[in-house]
């Protein structure tokens, strides 16, 4: 394609030129997200498309290399433009501002990030695609109208920007200008929306006079005299690896690379040692014959140079050789003794290298404060404490620690100075921020006219500033003396939580409290069993987002007289009362979303169980068969009766040791099957009739437990810990045996396994009992993974639920409980469960359901764990 012919812009067409560009802006043609995006892609290809055009520019304008030219001009803005285009859409949304009291959300405050107008961004010669085209990228991003005025020094590239741009993007709202000092003259007097320059101090303080004509904002990318410290314990190897490296990329016409090197007199020996180590390895050949190492950009800045060299008193250690008709000065080290030397009293932007050795870190510090107290840059290598205390007591812009400016390689990473090294940054979500004004934005509903009326006069003689200071004024957390205050005792039992933590969340001493209710920790009265379905319903009201969603768009979205009539009575409690709402509507909706990601989670990720239907019905037909271990008493009896009333046409099968009392008479359908769960071969014997008298089980209910008289382990006599764990474990393996392979082959069925809150929580005196729930509630879990992941979609088809129940009135506590139990009953336990099967749902049963917090506790500190385990074991201890 060519690069065209540098040629100056005509400074009469200046105005015109802008004044179209301003007329761009006023036309909206840049708000639209889907605009600035297209002109982005758009430029991206022009420069894909002109890549051997770019390089063959940066190496006629600055002797830059392939890889450099790449690197540095080409592939970084490219990439800028891919990461932009990529999150541009996030970035102009309005977004939520922080800090807002709960009252002043009701105006719904937001931040909007608005164009500026039209920008002029001048650029730099020592990166000239980059340091032009980064933040126009960015103002293009930001909704704005742009002109480009690229440095006349690399005026390869400057041409062949003009070419793009001309070639790819608006006219009407992007433009390029050409030339020198008439021409930015020319462009500094017309008035701006915002003005981005790169370049030096001298002519920025020109920039910023012109644009203090209009009050111009202007974001300032310069430069300074930047220090590297390397003390005695820096890596001596690497730091002079690293500074080299950083001095010799571009010729060392980088802002940000180190002007001077201060190294402790202790390792300054070794570190001259290993900087000419490192430049043997970088240029093995030399750096004038190198491809590898550029050129200074023209004659006036080589001789400035030049004479900064011949007028130091230093020793030249490295390097030296210079050639003006090449433009080549070689990359040379200089041990310096003073810090007025030339080399140190101004911004060399070269590759000169001066080193200064000093005694000690406070020295380099002091030194470097002295030369410029506000950097562009910052290098600083030693240890963690003393790099830690150079960034505490030198100011930069930026600072790479043990490294040359790696902080200026990231493309994403902001990028700017501080006081006179420069003001404003970019790059990234940067380059969109520096170009859009963050606009704060509220609005005021109608319904609010009734809170408003404490602003409205007349003041005297009304308390409307105590209205507005109980909802405004901030009480101060600091004494006279200006110490904190703190709540000991708060602190000391939240452990330090921030106060908003803990009031939003509700733990962890509030859950601790709510479990101990539990568990008659607590002192307050418990519910009785007959009304506790109730309390429940009503407890769990608040948590309803059928509940709390109706009242929360009433009040924000509501018919206005309603709105209003609600408002007026809530008074100035409406907007705790409206955040109140939105907090419990989210805690219920995560709630009714967890509980269904549960379901799923079941049912291997499936939506929908798969597998055949179930047959539970009212009446007539075949139905299901079920059955219920233990079902002489306790928990299996109250299911049995409940599955006759509720499922009616379901066969109802009970195997116990126990021999069936009066209330099973009554039930019809049901066959009792007398059987010692201990005796493994009677249970064989047993279901094996099942199967042929009554047919293959769909619901197995392992419901069946005993426990053993109270007893520490010492104390614990080794049979009946036996006999405890064939009822509570050992049993269920036969039994799932027998009766699992048809529910496979149906691709339907139910298992029940009757765990404990024990499984969980161990207290002392059933050791036993909780070891045997713990292991039967560990296989049927293991029993869940098997179903899902090594039978397929047979497997998928069974319903698994695991029963933890905490101490109920049934035969089992009876010896272990001071007094009967009230935290659930047997009828509760019963009726969930059968809820539970016939629903056809998987899942873990918590009676009462408030106990499934048990596996938060666990989460909690050791102490408070202790606090729940000890308070059960109150309950439990007979003497």
């Amino acid at each position: 394609m060519g690069i065209p012919p540098f040629a100056e812009t005509p400074v009469e067409e200046i105005p015109k030129i802008v004044n179209r560009v301003k007329q761009g802006f006023f036309d909206h043609k840049t708000r639209p997200v889907e605009f600035r995006l297209k002109q982005l892609r758009k430029l991206y290809w022009a420069i894909q498309d002109h890549q051997a055009d770019i390089l063959e520019a940066c190496e006629r304008d600055l002797g830059k290399g392939y890889f450099e030219a790449m690197l540095s001009e080409i592939t970084w803005v490219q990439n800028d433009i891919v990461f932009i285009t990529k999150n541009l859409e996030k970035w102009v949304k309005d977004e939520k501002p922080a800090d807002i009291s709960l009252s002043n959300k009701l105006v719904s405050p937001r931040i909007r990030k608005d164009p500026l107008g039209t920008v002029l961004v001048i650029g730099a010669f020592n990166f000239p695609i980059n340091l032009s085209l980064s933040p126009m990228i960015g103002a293009i991003s930001a909704g704005n109208t742009v002109v480009l005025k690229p440095s006349e020094q690399s005026s390869n590239c400057a041409a062949l920007m003009q070419k793009m741009i001309e070639e790819v993007l608006d006219p009407d709202c992007y433009a390029c200008i050409q030339g020198g000092i008439p021409e930015t003259q020319a462009l500094l007097a017309e008035r701006w929306d915002k003005i981005f320059f790169t370049g030096s101090a001298n002519t920025a303080k020109v920039v910023v006079k012109a644009a203090a004509n209009f009050l111009t904002p202007v974001a300032l990318e310069l430069g300074g005299r930047n220090p590297a410290i390397v003390t005695r314990k820096a890596n001596i190897h690497l730091a002079a690896k690293r500074l080299l490296w950083s001095k010799t990329m571009n010729a060392g016409q980088v802002c940000i690379s180190q002007n001077y090197t201060l190294v402790d007199k202790q390792v300054l020996p070794t570190f001259i040692s290993e900087i000419k180590s490192a430049f043997a390895e970088f240029f093995p050949k030399g750096a004038k014959n190198n491809p590898d190492y550029g050129r200074i950009i023209n004659q006036r800045s080589f001789n400035r140079l030049k004479k900064m060299l011949d007028d130091s008193s230093g020793k030249i250690v490295l390097g030296g050789t210079t050639d003006a008709s090449q433009l080549f000065i070689e990359p040379t080290v200089v041990v310096v003794n003073d810090v007025n030397d030339s080399l140190l009293a101004q911004e060399s932007f070269g590759p000169l290298i001066p080193v200064l050795g000093v005694d000690n870190l406070d020295q380099a510090i002091s030194i470097a404060n002295s030369i410029h107290a506000t950097p562009l840059g910052l290098y600083a290598f030693g240890s963690k404490e003393e790099t830690d205390k150079v960034l505490r007591e030198v100011r930069s812009g930026g600072a790479s620690v043990n490294d040359g400016f790696f902080h200026g390689i990231i493309p994403t990473l902001a990028f700017g100075g501080v006081g006179d090294s420069g003001s404003g940054a970019y790059r990234g979500k940067s380059s969109f921020d520096e170009f859009v004004h963050h606009r704060s934005i509220t609005t005021t509903p109608g319904w609010m006219e009734s809170l408003l009326g404490v602003r409205y006069p007349p003041f005297v003689g009304t308390n409307k500033y105590q209205q507005f200071a109980a909802l405004s004024v901030l009480k101060p957390n600091f004494d006279r003396q200006g110490r904190e205050k703190v709540n000991w005792l708060f602190y000391i039992l939240t452990l330090g939580f921030k106060k908003s933590l803990v009031r939003d969340l509700d733990f962890p001493i509030a859950t601790i409290s709510r479990l101990s209710h539990c568990h008659h920790i607590s002192t307050f009265p418990l519910l009785t069993m007959a009304n506790s379905r109730a309390l429940g319903a009503i407890t769990s009201a608040p948590f309803n987002p059928l509940v709390t969603a109706p009242l929360l768009f009433t009040l924000l979205r509501g018919p206005s007289q309603l709105r209003e009539r609600l408002l007026a009575f809530l008074g100035a409690r409406a907007p705790a009362a409206i955040t109140t709402l939105k907090v419990l509507f989210s805690l219920g909706l995560a709630s009714r979303v967890n509980s269904y990601l549960n379901t799923i989670a079941l049912r291997g990720w499936k939506l929908t169980r798969p597998g055949a239907p179930w047959t539970f019905s009212t009446s007539g037909g075949s139905g299901e068969i079920i059955l219920v271990t233990g079902g002489c008493s306790g928990f299996g009896l109250k299911q049995l009766q409940l599955f006759s009333a509720r499922a009616p046409n379901a066969t109802l099968v009970t195997i116990d040791r126990q021999h069936p009392p009066p209330e099973l008479a009554s039930i019809p359908n049901l066959t009792y099957y007398n059987v010692d769960l201990t005796d493994i071969d009677s249970l064989n014997a047993v279901t094996a009739t099942i199967k042929k008298e009554v047919g293959d089980v769909t619901v197995l209910i392992n419901n069946a437990g005993i426990a053993a008289p109270l007893s520490t382990i010492l104390d614990l006599d080794f049979k009946s810990m036996q006999r405890v764990f064939a009822v509570n474990v050992f049993a269920h393996v036969p039994l799932i045996q027998a009766f699992l392979p048809a529910m496979l082959r149906k691709k339907k069925g139910h298992i029940v396994t009757f765990a404990s809150m024990a499984s969980y929580v161990t207290v002392s005196g059933i050791a036993d009992y909780c070891a045997s729930k713990a292991a039967v509630n560990a296989m049927h879990d293991g029993l869940r993974y098997e179903l899902l992941e090594r039978y397929g979609p047979s497997g998928a088809a069974i319903n698994t639920t695991s029963v933890h129940p905490t101490w109920a009135p049934t035969g089992l506590t009876v010896d272990w409980m001071k007094k009967p139990s009230t935290v659930t009953s047997p009828e509760e336990v019963a009726g969930a469960v059968v809820d539970q099967v016939l629903a056809g749902r998987s899942g873990k049963l918590f009676m009462p359901p408030r106990l499934g917090k048990i596996l938060f506790v666990m989460g909690l500190p050791l102490w408070m764990q202790e606090l729940v385990r000890s308070g059960l074991e109150e309950t439990t201890r007979t003497n």
